[in-house]
């Protein structure tokens, strides 16, 4: 469990702000998600299918890592919303 901050002399405690730590693991998923299923479809899609795997590729770069990407920034955002 990650500690709350501490207030300091007459300051009012700021809590963190959860539900940017919520859309956080909601990114996380929805690219965790895309990255897992074009990659352990990748050979069927290719052989089958016919498409390339540089296409491929990229799709998943695209679709998959910029929302992991987002994800870690608003992880960033909700850690600085406490302080």
């Amino acid at each position: 469990m990650i500690p709350e901050p501490a207030h300091s002399r007459n300051q009012a405690i700021r809590r963190r702000n959860n539900i940017l730590l919520v859309v956080a693991a909601v990114l996380f998923t929805f690219g965790g998600t895309i990255i897992e299923g074009v990659l352990i479809l990748m050979p069927f899609l290719t052989v089958y299918v016919g498409l390339d795997s540089m296409e491929l590729l990229i799709v998943t770069i695209f679709f998959g890592v910029l929302p992991v990407l987002g994800g870690i920034y608003v992880m960033w955002r909700w850690w600085q919303s406490g302080c």
